[in-house]
């Protein structure tokens, strides 16, 4: 099974899917997908969102016939929620889960506190522990928008997590020295693969819209 988590209240409409593949992968035009509503996602098929659409379509061009769920996730009663933590939290609670499940959302990672980052890499490192696979967007715009300068005019380069999790994580055991990061955690990614982008035909070269570094995580020797 394939998994699509998704959030900001964006649907997928299986119409849309069916004439996506009908015009690039004809021999599948049956294919269709599953929702499930976690924690109080919504799911409105006809307000249907470019993301979730395009996320269900590429996906369901490159993986069928494999069963493909897509998660509408919402943030909770309290409408405040954390929407990775919703989708994780849920996820982890059940007896079958997909082996790959991929996400096109991210945030920028210098926003976010680093306690945050690491319980939210430590969910993703239990879901790995499972034999699951999560995939994550790099983002649209390389290192950063507008010269990657910061709302406060800064200069620096602006990296998206959860991708920036593949680059180290969840231990926070012994003190910092050869092999581990400044912030005493440990090398024991990753535990997300992040999905970029290349450009061209021979040569076939990274996109300039993807990046896959990180402020936060000290990324492996290799």
């Amino acid at each position: 099974m394939l998994g699509i988590a998704g959030y900001l209240g964006d649907y997928p409409n299986a119409a849309d899917l069916a004439a996506f593949m009908r015009s690039y992968r004809s021999g599948a035009a049956d294919a269709t997908f599953t929702v499930v509503q976690v924690n109080g996602g919504g799911y409105d098929p006809r307000q249907p969102h470019e993301e979730a659409n395009t996320d269900i379509q590429y996906l369901e061009a490159t993986g069928y016939p494999i069963p493909h769920v897509f998660y509408s996730t919402g943030r909770g009663p309290s409408g405040k929620d954390d929407w990775f933590v919703s989708w994780s939290r849920y996820t982890l609670s059940q007896p079958s889960i997909p082996q790959t499940t991929s996400t096109s959302y991210g945030f920028d990672e210098d926003t976010l506190p680093m306690e945050y980052t690491m319980y939210v890499c430590g969910l993703f490192a239990q879901l790995d522990s499972r034999g699951v696979s999560i995939l994550f967007a790099t983002g649209n715009v390389g290192v950063g928008e507008r010269n990657c300068v910061t709302k406060g005019g800064s200069v620096r380069f602006r990296y998206k997590f959860p991708a920036t999790g593949t680059c180290d994580v969840f231990s926070r055991i012994g003190s910092a020295g050869p092999g581990r990061s400044p912030h005493r955690h440990a090398l024991a990614g990753p535990w997300v693969t992040t999905v970029g982008e290349t450009t061209g035909y021979e040569p076939e070269i990274a996109a300039s819209v993807s990046d896959v570094f990180s402020v936060h995580f000290l990324c492996p020797s290799y």
